[in-house]
């Protein structure tokens, strides 16, 4: 049996899960945020990748989104909710640079639901020189 997995996700989101994806693109409430953030996890666990330098620093971190959907469209909203700006997008990536955003992703946890991830941004944003 063949699984399409974005296809999933879209009947999902969009069929059984509209509530919610109303409540995690405008979030209003502690509950909202907290479920926002949590999703958010989610994402960074499956689709993030943590990117350092030479030096083991924090540099960028991005969003994979299938460029067919409207994933790009859903990050925006959600990392706008949690006050982080993306940089800039790059074929299918999200990519996202600054400090400011960085403090951002640690004190929320951004990598919580996957060990090597959180354990790479853990390392580079330890060692970057702004941190």
């Amino acid at each position: 049996m063949f699984f399409d997995n974005a296809t999933f996700v879209e009947v999902i989101l969009h069929g059984l899960l509209k509530k919610f994806l109303n409540i995690i693109q405008n979030p209003k409430t502690p509950l909202d945020y907290k479920i926002t953030k949590g999703f958010l996890r989610g994402i960074a666990a499956a689709e993030g990748c943590v990117t350092l330098n030479r030096f083991k620093s924090l540099t960028c971190i991005s969003l994979s989104f299938d460029p067919y959907s409207e994933e790009l469209s859903l990050y925006y909203k959600i990392l706008n909710s949690v006050k982080i700006i993306p940089s800039q997008v790059h074929n299918n990536e999200l990519t996202i640079h600054n400090i400011s955003n960085f403090k951002i992703m640690n004190k929320i946890d951004l990598f919580k639901l996957h060990k090597t991830k959180k354990d790479k941004f853990s390392l580079g944003y330890k060692n970057h020189k702004f941190s």
